[in-house]
């Protein structure tokens, strides 16, 4: 539960995925996530994230550090992630962000 969790010793990012009832990208993105092949990478990539689900109303735009938006979705709902291959890209961008600038690529291969 987010409330005991030690953010202060946490190392990892965090995703928050926010996610409305109403909305049909958020229905659709929900039943990816439920079919093993589709949501293979992003169960993978979650290992290095600590993975938070705002479900509704509980949303608030102050938890939005690192902002990814979805190039590979519709321009104007660029916060919308209706498939996980869309969620998959968005993680390997924001680890890509948060490495110091030392290491980073010069191409990234998402």
């Amino acid at each position: 539960d987010m409330f005991s969790f030690d953010w202060k010793s946490n190392e990892k990012p965090v995703l928050w995925l926010f996610h409305k009832s109403w909305c049909s990208a958020c229905k659709n993105l929900a039943a990816e996530f439920s079919d093993p092949v589709k949501s293979k990478g992003v169960l993978e990539l979650s290992k290095k994230f600590v993975m938070v689900n705002v479900p509704d109303d509980d949303a608030s735009e102050e938890y939005q550090i690192v902002n990814i938006t979805n190039t590979l979705g519709n321009n104007k709902y660029k916060h919308f992630f209706s498939a996980t291959y869309q969620v998959e890209r968005a993680m390997k961008e924001a680890l890509e962000r948060l490495k110091p600038a030392k290491s980073r690529v010069s191409s990234m291969e998402l």
